[in-house]
């Protein structure tokens, strides 16, 4: 993140200067007349002779999930004076499931092995980038850090080696849970696998492209990382070694990405969901005939990674062709909340087509 200075002026030796000079150390520079607005890191401080009056009163901060997989981060405004506290009750709010707290994470510096800050630490401009954690509890003694550095490096890795701050007595109940043999059903992709036969704490994390509403088979063995992710064991005899995420944080998406399947059950079917304002796709997601459209609105906040009510989210049946047409706003019929998919008139491949009404009325 960069604040925005404005350049009062400088002066070099007797003469003022209307430009801002050469370092003398002919370090990178940029010329700049007076009145131009300029980008510094947080770090920029009052040189010899240059006065930087800061424009914001805003602190704009970047928050990552996963540095080692690149993904962008959620970036937040908060008034200048406001704490760690603050910060995460706008991240908990922004939540489309409704289900994370503020007492269940932390936030920390982005630098690897930083211990996470205290929720009434104020947020300084030193404090721009951070990072989602979880909640610092004592220090464990030193054995536990080693065993932790032999059981889940690639939980570590996750977070740029950062240590996680378990006890032995919880590194021994998140061993791989048993159970029999047994099938999962892909619910949006891609999958993101740790490959091998190392185990679940393998360091290499790749994504995996299946198809919505395929099945993988696995041993059934489940393990949860010290980040909350849980992983299923994939069965070595029918797919190549590795542990498959079937839902947890640091990877940018949100939801289950695999369900077990339930022998007998009626099977489930593929919609793609597609905005008839934006034109856009927002993928394919597997959900159950006997559903309600209410589990369609909650897989749309959560692709468009905004919380929107639901009762501003109008669904119908339609084809991204029927939507593109000239009157189909005009005649649009709303699926009334609490329908039954099936009830809908829903089937396997079907398209759901939805426009959201923001607060000033408009469509979206």
């Amino acid at each position: 993140a960069q604040a925005v200075w404005f350049g009062q002026g400088c002066s070099n030796g007797r003469n003022a200067s209307p430009r801002f000079t050469v370092p003398a150390d002919r370090a990178p520079h940029a010329y700049c007349g007076l009145g131009c607005p300029i980008s510094l890191s947080p770090w920029a401080r009052r040189a010899q002779g240059l006065l930087l009056l800061h424009m914001s009163q805003d602190l704009e901060v970047s928050i990552h999930l996963d540095p080692e997989l690149c993904l962008p981060p959620t970036v937040k405004s908060l008034p200048s004076g406001s704490t760690i506290a603050d910060l995460k009750e706008l991240l908990a709010q922004d939540d489309p499931t409704g289900t994370m707290r503020v007492e269940d994470f932390a936030l920390a510096p982005l630098a690897a092995g930083a211990r996470p800050f205290q929720d009434q630490a104020a947020i300084t401009w030193e404090m721009l980038d951070l990072i989602i954690c979880a909640p610092w509890q004592d220090s464990p003694p030193a054995a536990a850090v080693e065993e932790l550095a032999e059981v889940a490096p690639a939980e570590a890795a996750l977070a740029e080696e950062e240590e996680w701050p378990y006890e032995e007595e919880e590194l021994a109940e998140e061993a791989p849970a048993p159970c029999g043999p047994c099938e999962y059903r892909v619910v949006q992709g891609p999958l993101v696998k740790k490959p091998g036969t190392q185990g679940p704490a393998g360091s290499k994390i790749v994504k995996l492209n299946r198809k919505v509403g395929s099945t993988v088979r696995t041993t059934g063995q489940t393990w949860t990382g010290p980040a909350g992710g849980e992983w299923v064991e994939l069965d070595g005899m029918v797919e190549k070694p590795g542990w498959l995420l079937i839902e947890g944080p640091g990877f940018d998406l949100p939801g289950p990405l695999l369900e077990r399947a339930i022998p007998g059950e009626d099977p489930p079917i593929v919609l793609t969901l597609y905005s008839a304002i934006s034109k856009t796709s927002f993928g394919e997601v597997l959900v159950r005939p006997s559903q309600t459209i209410n589990v369609m609105k909650d897989w749309i906040v959560l692709r468009r990674r905004e919380n929107v009510p639901q009762h501003k989210i109008w669904c119908t049946k339609a084809t991204p062709e029927e939507a593109d047409g000239k009157y189909f706003l005009k005649t649009l019929s709303i699926i009334s909340t609490g329908t039954v998919l099936e009830q809908a008139g829903f089937v396997d491949g079907d398209t759901l087509v939805f426009v959201i009404i923001n607060s000033d009325g408009e469509m979206a």
